[in-house]
């Protein structure tokens, strides 16, 4: 069997938090070295160049506080399932630990990403002491270049999350605007699709937001779905066509 790149992650706590006691930070570190350790000894070739990194992070894909966990990329010939079996037995035995769940842990082959990618991954949040087959200089060089990457990933998804936040209150605010009509003279209001273009370009040019037509008719739709004077079926029709 040729060499397969895995991704091991597993969650070592419940809640995210800002701070974590002494004792905690050394049992999370515990629990990742003696997995190391397992994965070294049972699955990967030491005289064949082994090649492993890992990491515990307390930091989401946003920057945001996570739940700890860790990261240990890897390189192996055993198959996905032996190396699963032999985890959950080693976890079960050793920390009474039961590794069920995605949101637990997951072992995944990865195929589409090169070993460079791989193997900074689990160094983005930080420089730790489990790492083998590469020296300390292509360690630092590993984390800076993955350090650099979350970074840039963080802006990117906190700029995508506010976009969104600030999308949906502006809907919020767009139906608080319409809900008076409905009181006035029910829901016929907004039976009629060009009455309720022209609702969302009135809205729109109050809130001094630019008029973009593919915007306007994806909220006129949704504010008749909203009101209930169109369906899925309807839109699906309209898709259709």
């Amino acid at each position: 069997m040729q060499p397969v790149y895995y991704k091991f992650r597993y969650t070592l706590g419940d809640e995210p938090r800002e701070s974590y006691t002494d004792a905690e930070i050394s049992e999370f570190d515990h629990i990742l070295k003696h997995t190391v350790f397992r994965i070294s000894e049972y699955f990967m070739d030491l005289s064949n160049s082994p090649q492993l990194t890992s990491g515990i992070e307390f930091r989401n894909k946003s920057g945001g506080l996570a739940k700890p966990h860790i990261h240990i990329h890897f390189r192996s010939t055993c198959k996905r399932d032996t190396i699963a079996r032999n985890l959950q037995n080693f976890y079960l035995s050793k920390w009474r630990i039961e590794l069920v769940g995605p949101k637990v842990y997951h072992l995944k082959p990865e195929v589409y990403i090169t070993g460079d990618r791989i193997f900074r991954y689990p160094l983005k949040q930080g420089l730790g002491e489990y790492q083998i087959g590469f020296t300390l200089e292509e360690l630092k060089v590993m984390h800076r270049i993955a350090n650099e990457e979350w970074k840039m990933s963080c802006e990117i998804n906190s700029n995508k999350r506010e976009k969104a936040e600030a999308q949906s209150t502006l809907y919020d605010r767009l139906i608080r605007y319409l809900e008076p009509m409905k009181e006035r003279g029910g829901v016929q209001h907004f039976a009629n699709r060009e009455a309720v273009c022209s609702y969302v370009i009135d809205f729109y040019a109050a809130e001094g937001k630019p008029i973009n037509r593919t915007t306007i008719l994806g909220y006129t739709e949704r504010v008749m779905l909203h009101f209930g004077t169109i369906d899925s079926s309807d839109l699906a029709r309209n898709f259709l066509r």
